[in-house]
């Protein structure tokens, strides 16, 4: 059998034991070993519904995999360490949060200001399933990916998914001619204070939460300015995020059926690739996903943008409906979201670009005014804080 005739039928055992999934009835998951031959390595094919699992959840159950591979070579006894907080805790502690939240006053006023938002499309009239949607990939490369991740976040204090999300937003508001847009962000909560005394190092589940951001856009900043100021929209709404996600779908808010439709919806998923010697014993197959929504389903959003590293390069996965978009035009907003987030790396590389804002220094009230009045060097400041009662004498 040749390597091409192998890959199509992997392919179609693999889709089969995909659609074995079934929320309703079960299974969640579904684990496929495939006997490829002695000059073929072996495959191991694991499907798992994503309500069980979110990305971080991967790599803690290939170290539990990578675990018992080393103790059974080793002719050990199989033994996994202790287990630490379980999934039900956190679930239990996030209902009992819920009853005590009220959604923040940022969402309350975005949602409100925006129930009459209407997102261009080119075909008004076309429908939104899952079976009409499509991908459109685009890519950095490797350097340009290499200086995004690693050294752009020194001039503005800015993270990876930040920067991505700024450039998205420029780019789409200059193209679409937008000056609000709401944008939904997907959020990894394993670390939020309200779980402080818990431990969720080998703790595999779904924790993402997903909320909706405003921001209030103007075409004429320039980029020092445009991203001190988006960056300070989503961070002042980010930390109401997790609150909204849980009074939204635990609290109030669901009684209420108080949402909004938000057209696009953001996730940056971080480094995808294996790339630790601890999973040296495995090897990342790039089969395709195949279809992992039912077809008749209705899509929540006009745009889904996933963004990702892999191979050591930036992907931006854009999904929209082929009945509501032409390629072209999708084409065009990638390539516009290309060029700005390559315009504001650039920026950032430039070694007088750097700048502060107030989410900067969460101890102190310093205005954008303060911070920008200050005299000294903007990149020999570390932290700044508020004087204490015996140094205001």
């Amino acid at each position: 059998t040749s390597d091409d005739e192998l890959e199509t039928v992997m392919n179609k055992r693999a889709q089969f034991w995909q659609q074995q999934i079934n929320m309703n009835t079960g299974p969640m998951i579904q684990v496929v070993w495939f006997e490829l031959g002695p000059a073929r390595a072996v495959r191991l094919l694991i499907v798992i519904h994503h309500l069980l699992m979110d990305i971080a959840s991967w790599r803690i159950l290939l170290d539990g995999l990578v675990y018992i591979i080393n103790q059974a070579d080793s002719e050990k006894v199989v033994e996994l360490p202790s287990k630490t907080t379980s999934y039900r805790q956190w679930a239990t502690r996030l209902n009992d949060y819920a009853k005590t939240i009220t959604v923040s006053d940022n969402i309350q006023t975005g949602i409100q200001e925006n129930t009459e938002l209407i997102f261009p499309v080119d075909y008004p009239q076309g429908t939104n399933t899952e079976a009409d949607a499509v991908l459109h990939t685009i890519e950095l490369s490797e350097q340009i990916t290499r200086a995004l991740v690693q050294q752009t976040g020194a001039a503005y204090r800015t993270s990876t998914q930040e920067l991505l999300l700024i450039a998205i937003v420029q780019g789409i508001a200059s193209q679409t001619d937008l000056q609000n847009l709401p944008v939904e962000i997907e959020a990894h909560n394993r670390d939020n204070e309200l779980f402080e005394d818990f431990d969720f190092t080998r703790t595999i589940g779904r924790f993402t939460t997903s909320h909706p951001v405003f921001f209030n856009l103007n075409s004429t900043l320039e980029s020092a300015n445009l991203i001190k100021v988006i960056k300070e929209q989503f961070r002042q709404q980010a930390v109401d995020g997790f609150d909204y996600t849980v009074w939204r779908w635990l609290g109030d808010g669901l009684k209420q059926q108080s949402s909004i439709e938000v057209p696009i919806l953001f996730n940056y998923l971080g480094h995808l690739d294996l790339g630790t010697d601890a999973h040296s014993s495995f090897r990342q197959c790039d089969l395709p996903s195949w279809i992992t929504r039912d077809s008749t389903n209705q899509r929540a959003h006009e745009l889904v943008i996933n963004a990702s590293i892999r191979h050591d390069r930036l992907q931006l996965i854009w999904v929209y409906s082929k009945a509501r978009y032409s390629a072209s035009t999708i084409e065009g907003l990638g390539n516009t979201v290309l060029r700005t987030l390559e315009s504001l790396i650039t920026h950032c590389l430039e070694s007088n670009s750097a700048g502060l804002t107030p989410s900067d220094f969460p101890l102190t009230n310093l205005t954008q005014d303060n911070l920008d009045s200050l005299p000294y060097s903007v990149r020999n400041i570390e932290e700044i804080y508020p004087l204490g009662p015996m140094q205001e004498g």
